[in-house]
């Protein structure tokens, strides 16, 4: 009779379904890339570009490429995923309130950051992406070593945008250390890395690869490709030291930039 019981008990626990999460519901470091949409007269002729938030002594900055940031305007739209899950945007007139361009570039580097509004109508927006902004200190400063692993989360050819906000995830090793690259200021510092990577992925977060999902320690951003005759191609990283110094620099303009 023991022996029954035990059996059905079993068949019980066996047939008992395990809760699981959905993807819809789950929080990952590559949901912390963010979209900025700016929409064309067309449908085909919108843009995208992808950038990630960086929160500062509770001081939210959006970081994003140079030249997508050259491609926004007040009625281009900031998508990203909260961490519930759902799927939210926002126009950048109402982050950046007043008059005139809020990016600020970087004068050696393809980089551009923005301070996000906290008070008014941006209120609830800073609250959200406060939730999903990367830490200062997350941003690492030292390169690593050739053939790591890292991944650039971001929404290449305008993917991962609709119905809901769910940034693709493009797998890419290190190829080179900390080098200097010739453009159109002089030289500007790049990590390449290997493969290349598509459009609409500038301003990607460049995460670090490790087990634990919920880990965003991220070792750059992505800017873009260079490529030779033959059709080879590398990926351009802009290194993490030169977005926390921007940062620094916008958080004291005394420093310079």
């Amino acid at each position: 009779m023991r022996l029954i019981v035990l059996f059905a008990c079993l068949l019980i626990v066996a047939l008992t379904p395990l809760p699981s999460l959905s993807q819809d519901s789950v929080f990952e470091r590559w949901d912390r890339a963010v979209c900025l949409h700016s929409p064309g007269t067309k449908p085909e002729s919108d843009t995208f570009a992808s950038g990630f938030v960086v929160e500062q002594s509770g001081t939210l900055f959006l970081v994003t490429a140079s030249h997508a940031a050259h491609q926004t305007q007040g009625t281009s739209r900031l998508r990203f995923r909260c961490l519930d899950g759902t799927s939210q945007w926002v126009s950048l007139a109402i982050l950046f309130p007043g008059n005139g361009n809020p990016w600020v570039p970087n004068r050696s580097s393809d980089v551009a950051i923005a301070l996000i509004a906290s008070s008014g109508p941006a209120k609830p927006y800073h609250t959200l992406l406060a939730g999903i902004a990367i830490p200062v200190d997350k941003l690492v400063t030292e390169v690593p070593r050739r053939t790591t692993q890292v991944e650039v989360a971001g929404f290449p050819f305008g993917f991962g945008v609709e119905p809901d906000v769910k940034p693709l995830v493009v797998v890419t090793r290190i190829a080179s250390v900390e080098l200097k690259a010739k453009n159109q200021w002089g030289t500007e510092p790049i990590v390449y890395s290997s493969p290349a990577i598509a459009q609409g992925t500038s301003g990607g977060p460049a995460f670090l690869t490790v087990n634990d999902p919920e880990s965003c320690d991220v070792i750059g951003m992505y800017v873009g490709v260079c490529f030779d005759a033959s059709g080879g191609k590398l990926s351009k990283l802009v290194p993490s030291s030169v977005i926390r110094t921007a940062i620094k620099a916008q958080s004291d303009p005394g420093d310079g930039g």
